[in-house]
C-alpha cells in the first residue's frame, strides 16, 4: 500500500512540475504575441521580434500609440 501511495506521489509531482513548465514557457510567448499585437516591442530574443522590423508594424505601432495617446 505505502509503495502504491509513493509511485501516486511522485507520479503527480511529476506532472505538476511539467504542467508549471509548459504553462510558464507558453506564457513568454502569448505575452510577445500580444506585445506585438498592441504596437509594443516583444522581446528581442521573441521569435516575433524580426516581424517588428516591417514597415507596416511600424505604422501599425504607431497608429495603437496615437490611439492611446
Amino acid at each position: 500500500m505505502t509503495m502504491t501511495r509513493f509511485i501516486r506521489f511522485i507520479s503527480i509531482a511529476i506532472a505538476s512540475t511539467l504542467s508549471v513548465s509548459i504553462a510558464q514557457a507558453g506564457g513568454a510567448h502569448q505575452n510577445d504575441v500580444a506585445r506585438y499585437l498592441a504596437g509594443l516591442a516583444p522581446d528581442t530574443q521573441s521569435s516575433t521580434h524580426a516581424l517588428t522590423q516591417e514597415p507596416a508594424w511600424a505604422t501599425h505601432s504607431e497608429q495603437m500609440n496615437a490611439a492611446w495617446a
